[in-house]
């Protein structure tokens, strides 16, 4: 089985860092569950188109910044990233 990356699965499993491995555990399961259900949720959800967008921005700046080889902006996603979990992170802990 190979991904759309066209890396084949067992040379991903052997190139693969821990931070991969965790974000893939977490794919696995989302992938394991009902894609009807996760269809009806996204497309039923009203802020859907919204939250799929701001994504595809996100993911296009991550791309160009990476293919840029520009560090300082790498490491400024990854704080604004750091940051709004930590505020997350505390919201669901009150």
């Amino acid at each position: 089985m190979r991904s759309r990356s066209s890396c084949a699965a067992p040379r991903l499993a052997r190139l693969s860092s821990t931070t991969f491995d965790s974000q893939l555990e977490v794919a696995s399961r989302v992938a394991a569950e009902s894609p009807e259900l996760y269809f009806e949720i996204q497309s039923s959800n009203e802020y859907g188109n919204e939250s799929l967008q701001a994504l595809q921005k996100a993911v296009d700046r991550l791309v160009a910044t990476v293919k840029a080889k520009n560090a300082q902006e790498f490491t400024a996603i990854m704080n604004r990233g750091r940051a709004y979990l930590d505020v997350r992170a505390a919201a669901r802990a009150v």
